[in-house]
């Protein structure tokens, strides 16, 4: 047999429960505020001058730029090819 916990049977039908003389306080309700403000940024550190002066030249990205240059260039010769070939000098 499945019976149900007095407690829980008290919260479905409060109409049984006793009454008592005095009312019971409404509970107040828990105000929380609205806005915060954003946290403060830390200050950036100061700017190492000795750093920069110490890096070396990033090869990598002049050979990228090396080899984005020589395919842009090559497309001057193909597409001068493309156009001679449907409007031919006469």
């Amino acid at each position: 047999v499945i019976t149900i916990n007095p407690e829980i049977a008290e919260r479905l039908n409060p109409s049984s429960r006793p009454r008592t003389s005095q009312p019971e306080a409404a509970p107040q309700p828990v105000y929380q505020p609205q806005y915060a403000p954003p946290p403060q940024p830390e200050p950036a550190p100061a700017y190492q001058a000795e750093a920069v002066a110490e890096e070396e030249i990033d090869w990598i990205a002049v050979g990228l730029g090396l080899m984005a240059v020589l395919a842009v260039g090559g497309l001057i010769p193909f597409w001068l090819m493309v156009y001679l070939t449907y409007f031919p000098p006469n």
